[in-house]
C-alpha cells in the first residue's frame, strides 16, 4: 500500500513505487487537479493496480477521468467526498472494469440519475 499525503510534486512522481497495488489519495493536503490527477495518472504503472482510494480531493466532474483511462484492473475504487456529481458519474460509469467488485461513492452528490447510469454498467448478480 502507497499513500500520498502531501502534493503531487516531481519528487514524490520520481519516488513512486513501482509497481503498485493499492494506492490511497486520502488528504486534504494532497489537492487533486485535474492537472496533477493527468500527471499522477501517466507515472502510474496501471497493469498491477487493484484497489484505489481517493479521499476528500476536489475532483469535481471532469477531475477523476484521467486516473479512469487506467483502472482497468481494480478490484476495488473508493471515490468519497470528492465532489462528484451525476455529470461527473455519466463520464466515469462506461470505463468501470469489469473486474471491479467493490464501489465506494459516498458523500457524492451523485443523485438518482447518476445512480441509474451507474447501474447500466454493472451486470445483475
Amino acid at each position: 500500500m502507497y499513500k500520498i499525503d502531501g502534493p503531487i510534486t516531481e519528487d514524490l512522481l520520481d519516488y513512486l513505487p513501482q509497481p503498485l497495488l493499492e494506492l490511497h489519495i486520502v488528504n486534504k493536503k494532497t489537492k487533486l487537479s485535474t492537472a496533477s490527477t493527468k500527471t499522477l495518472a501517466q507515472e502510474i504503472d496501471w497493469s498491477l493496480l487493484m484497489k484505489l482510494y481517493i479521499r476528500d480531493q476536489p475532483l469535481g466532474p471532469r477531475g477523476a477521468l484521467p486516473l479512469a483511462n487506467g483502472w482497468k484492473t481494480l478490484i476495488h475504487l473508493t471515490i468519497e467526498n470528492c465532489r462528484l456529481d451525476h455529470f461527473g458519474l455519466q463520464a466515469l460509469a462506461p470505463l468501470v472494469p469489469p473486474s471491479l467488485r467493490e464501489l465506494n461513492l459516498a458523500n457524492n452528490a451523485i443523485g438518482r440519475d447518476g445512480a441509474w447510469k451507474l447501474a447500466d454498467y454493472f451486470p445483475l448478480i
